[in-house]
């Protein structure tokens, strides 16, 4: 494919100006500063690519991780690249080789994350830090729901909470519905915090007492990493490594439950769940990008997911 400059930025602005999602059952459309920042990165991602290397994805991503030393906001335009690949796949010739990039991108963080090391948060003398990083670490983390919990003045009916060794979430970042969620393993290290708390309701807070905002909470979490762990690790980063863990001795014929219980655990849908087993855990082939790559198959008992194209490849052979 021929990569034209000026066509492609005619069709991100096309994309920005028609772009919806949906939200607690509301359809959305990006904001006017939301929409900016999304033609800037696109203006500024086509300026430092050369034609001849817009489907070389090595090349890109050496841009892009060199354009945005910063952890978060490499992520946060790697977010602006997934948004656009779901929005326009199959209509835009530009999409596949962008989702080429993010996939590739993707699978290079998760080759180069290392597991944490439980021990240096036991040792971690500031009380909210060790339990913001235990909460990430120790038990299956959500997304950034931890922000919003309050520990005192707070309505049952509508607010996220602390209450005798349970978080109880009214609102989810993500998906709609409620949820309760047991934290009695970090029950003595919560009380405590609380206890020193004496000037806010919520359990993590900013100076002023009020809860931190989304992407301030991320910055937060990122921070308090580098500080005790020695590596900026966001929140997806302590997701992928709780998922890619959780089943290391699971017989194989048990990690498809597994997958399943953990998914209600984090939040997530069981076909995202099941991916991050089958990358990291089954050892099936690194091409299962999708659940439409895959076909679910039961072979001796034991329920396997196996890429399509590998599937077809060895059928072909066995014809031979």
């Amino acid at each position: 494919m021929t990569f034209n400059k000026k066509e492609f930025l005619e069709h991100i602005s096309e994309y920005v100006e028609t772009y919806t999602y949906e939200k607690s059952g509301e359809v959305k459309s990006y904001s006017p500063d939301r929409k900016r920042q999304i033609q800037g990165f696109f203006n500024q991602f086509v300026d430092s690519i050369q034609p001849e290397d817009f489907e070389n994805t090595e090349k890109v991503m050496t841009y892009m991780r060199g354009r945005y030393p910063n952890e978060a906001t490499l992520n946060k335009n790697l977010g602006f690249l997934s948004a656009y690949i779901k929005k326009t796949k199959g209509q835009s010739p530009y999409s596949s080789v962008i989702a080429e990039i993010a996939n590739k991108e993707k699978e290079k963080k998760r080759e180069d994350i290392e597991p944490i090391e439980i021990e240096k948060i036991d040792e971690i003398k500031d009380i909210n830090d060790k339990l913001l990083l235990s909460l990430y670490a120790k038990i299956p983390p959500l997304r950034s729901d931890y922000n919003s919990i309050k520990i005192r003045n707070f309505d049952t009916e509508t607010d996220n909470y602390y209450n005798d060794g349970k978080l109880i979430f009214n609102t989810l970042v993500k998906n709609d519905g409620k949820m309760e969620k047991d934290v009695s393993i970090l029950r003595e290290l919560i009380e405590a915090c609380i206890d020193a708390n004496k000037s806010s309701d919520y359990l993590f807070h900013m100076e002023n007492g009020e809860p931190y905002e989304n992407r301030y909470f991320c910055k937060y979490i990122s921070r308090v990493s580098k500080r005790y762990l020695g590596r900026n690790l966001g929140i997806m980063d302590y997701r992928t490594l709780y998922s890619s863990t959780f089943c290391k001795d699971t017989p194989q014929n048990q990690i498809h439950s597994k997958a399943t219980e953990l998914a209600s655990e984090m939040n997530n849908s069981a076909t995202t769940q099941k991916q991050y087993y089958i990358r990291d855990i089954a050892g099936i082939d690194k091409e299962c990008q999708t659940e439409d790559s895959l076909i679910e198959v039961e072979i001796n008992g034991l329920t396997v997911f196996i890429n399509k194209m590998n599937l077809q490849k060895f059928l072909e052979n066995k014809k031979n």
